[in-house]
């Protein structure tokens, strides 16, 4: 729990987002929180880079990539991975948010097929909706 802890306070350190105190509760029992989904975690020999998620409804999830490691492909690996996941597990289709400010998670969203679907506010941050058919 301590080396997922130091990781969210890394990959999320420059986001300047917030989140409730309860947001990150499902990293505490992955086994059980995504049971009917997926999540993935990239490694650098014995080092946590990297984290992403598909929930049992179909919502891409906790993709973090630890600061040292972003633009390296680390992120578009993950959500490869999750977009895989999702076929195998016969997903019509997925959706996703994201803070505004966060353009290069938008970038990827958007070169991975996702589509705008409506913009609002989540936590008090401004949030952009994506989905993706997958058939």
């Amino acid at each position: 729990q301590a080396l997922i802890q130091t990781f969210l306070e890394d990959s999320e350190a420059d986001l300047s987002v917030s989140t409730p105190d309860d947001y990150f509760d499902d990293l505490k029992a992955v086994a059980t929180a995504y049971e009917g989904g997926a999540f993935f975690v990239a490694v650098d020999g014995t080092t946590l880079i990297g984290i992403g998620g598909l929930s049992p409804k179909g919502e891409v999830v906790r993709i973090r990539v630890s600061s040292t490691h972003r633009r390296k492909g680390v992120a578009s690996g993950i959500l490869e991975a999750i977009l895989n996941a999702a076929v195998e597990l016969k997903f019509d289709e997925l959706f996703l948010h994201t803070a505004e400010s966060q353009q290069a998670a938008c970038r990827l969203y958007e070169a991975a097929g996702f589509e705008e679907s409506a913009r609002g506010e989540l936590f008090g941050n401004r949030v952009i909706a994506y989905k993706k058919r997958l058939r």
